[in-house]
């Protein structure tokens, strides 16, 4: 699936906060759900009171996205394949 990490997402996004980093942001607009955390290592999706939905390793191109965001460098928009195989949604 893919999902598309706006300007928006980035303008209200946190630096070093993985419930409101941009890209927990685009999950949880992506998904329509309350509870998205978006770490290094793994992706995870929810309904509130945080059911988890799915959990997926972080792709190397959120990766670099995250890295860049927490250091607060200059970002841009960007979209990255959610490697759903498998997950029942």
């Amino acid at each position: 699936m893919l999902v598309k990490v706006t300007q928006e997402h980035i303008d209200k996004g946190t630096v070093r906060d993985s419930s409101s980093c941009p890209i927990a942001l685009a999950l949880k607009e992506t998904f329509k759900v309350d509870f998205a955390l978006a770490t290094q290592y793994n992706l995870q999706v929810g309904q509130f009171p945080e059911n988890l939905i799915f959990l997926v390793p972080t792709p190397i191109k959120a990766i670099n996205f995250m890295d860049a965001f927490d250091t607060e460098s200059s970002c841009e928009p960007f979209e990255f394949e959610l490697p759903l195989e498998g997950v029942k949604l």
